[in-house]
């Protein structure tokens, strides 16, 4: 077993111990699986209304980009902040920077689609909890991020 093959585990295996004590006082969840596999990653307890981030490393202009997203109840999920010190990764992504570095939007979603072929320098932040996406999505298959509800259960 290589040593990211048996971290992806480790990760795993703690979220999901991590995620059935803390689930039974949560009734909205932030599923991360693999695309095209039966597999789910992780499991998080998502409070409706607290924001929760993507970061990672544009892999065109090198720099840092952080990303929050809000699940409101009966609303759903959106992406409402963008960070990035670069000019740049803000023209590619089609938005204007209200301040310096920070462009506030409120952009509904479904899913969450990420496609990278290296997630080395990708994290998931969801309350307290930090995910490292390196190791998860291999042969660049794409991670998705699924907002499941009371009605739904994690894979």
């Amino acid at each position: 077993m290589t040593a990211a093959r048996f971290a992806a585990l480790a990760l795993w295996m703690f979220l999901l111990l991590a995620g059935s004590a803390t689930a039974a006082g949560s009734d909205v969840r932030l599923a991360l699986t693999v695309d095209g596999a039966e597999k789910t990653v992780a499991c998080l307890p998502l409070q409706p209304g607290a924001p929760f981030h993507l970061e990672y490393i544009n892999s065109i202009y090198l720099q840092p980009v952080r990303e929050s997203y809000v699940y409101e109840r009966g609303e759903g999920l959106f992406v409402v902040l963008v960070e990035t010190p670069s000019v740049g990764v803000f023209e590619y992504l089609g938005l204007i920077p209200d301040e310096p570095g920070r462009a506030r939007l409120r952009r509904k979603l479904d899913d969450i689609r990420l496609l990278s072929s290296d997630y080395r320098n990708h994290r998931l932040i969801v309350g307290g909890t930090e995910v490292r996406l390196n190791g998860l999505g291999s042969d660049g298959r794409p991670l998705i991020l699924r907002v499941l509800t009371d009605r739904q259960s994690c894979p």
